[in-house]
């Protein structure tokens, strides 16, 4: 997730935010509701004393090269295939989230994840994140606009969860 902040007279505004999931694999699905859902939310500003993370990390890139020949012989059935993104990846080439540098005035995020296999969830302990130097927003469930409800091919999953959580993490 990238935030990208705008100062506006005494106030920081986000001027853009990219949200992205993926990981490894060669495709990765952009988060457009809750880019826009994050630019409303810290639309009245971000305060001054909430910008701790503003200054940039930089980190020198890391480059590699590998060639070699890919010989296919008859069907594929019973044969491995080149994953699309290998080749980057064996290399070090792949860029990940991690390797991109952070834009000037960026933004980090955490979630909270659980700790329990399955759970109801009785109430959020917030003031731990509210006290922290730097902490700018908090959302919960109720907070995303529209549906918190989503899923690749069928909508069952929550974007947040809202009354119990069914796994670790």
């Amino acid at each position: 997730m990238r935030v990208y902040l705008q100062e506006k007279g005494e106030k920081w505004v986000v001027s853009d935010a990219s949200i992205a999931y993926g990981g490894v694999a060669p495709l990765s699905l952009s988060a457009s509701k809750t880019k826009h859902f994050l630019i409303r939310f810290f639309t009245e500003g971000v305060p001054i004393s909430h910008l701790s993370s503003v200054q940039p990390f930089h980190r020198p890139s890391v480059t590699g090269i590998q060639d070699y020949e890919v010989v296919k012989q008859g069907a594929a059935v019973g044969s491995s295939e080149i994953h699309l993104s290998s080749k980057l990846q064996v290399t070090g080439e792949a860029e990940y989230a991690d390797d991109m540098l952070m834009p000037p005035n960026g933004l980090h995020s955490a979630v909270v994840l659980s700790r329990k296999p399955h759970a109801h969830i009785l109430s959020v302990d917030d003031s731990g994140a509210k006290s922290s130097p730097g902490f700018s927003g908090i959302f919960f469930h109720n907070d995303v606009p529209g549906c918190n409800i989503i899923g690749p091919v069928v909508d069952d999953e929550e974007i947040f969860a809202s009354e119990f959580v069914t796994f670790v993490g």
